[in-house]
């Protein structure tokens, strides 16, 4: 019904707390990167 690897952008603040500030370009380059490392 979803994908399941696709992470949101709440689930990516979550887990990186203390970043603010964070834009969806950001955030969509950030997990391309996390993704290449998984």
């Amino acid at each position: 019904n979803g994908t399941v690897s696709s992470i949101k952008p709440q689930q990516v603040t979550y887990i990186i707390p203390g970043i603010e500030g964070f834009d969806h370009s950001e955030i969509s380059d950030f997990i391309k990167k996390t993704e290449s490392l998984l």
